[in-house]
């Protein structure tokens, strides 16, 4: 059975805890690869060990433009060409929300 996000990849702000971590485990259930993004090491390692070996989790500060960077980096590794976001738009994360957020 196809699952609506297969082939997709999924990226979570603050997806180690409350509702950003039950979305990550929704957005994986329907066959995301999913990074999870956080501030607390700790927290993403429990959400990798609990989601799988399709859930990576990033230390990353959505405040600090460096970090964002570093997400859009790693993100970038895993089949960039079919990066989605929660809109359809194809770029997803892309280098031009990230110029929109520095703006």
């Amino acid at each position: 059975m196809v699952k609506v996000l297969d082939n997709k990849v999924a990226v979570v702000t603050g997806g180690n805890a409350g509702i950003g971590r039950e979305i990550a485990r929704a957005y994986r259930a329907e066959g995301a690869r999913v990074f999870v993004a956080g501030r607390r090491q700790d927290e993403l390692d429990r959400v990798e060990a609990e989601f799988g070996p399709e859930v990576t989790g990033v230390r990353c500060d959505v405040g600090r433009l460096g970090d964002l960077d570093a997400l859009y980096a790693t993100v970038s590794l895993f089949q960039p060409d079919q990066r989605a976001s929660a809109s359809g738009d194809r770029e997803g994360c892309s280098a031009t929300a990230l110029t929109r957020i520095r703006e």
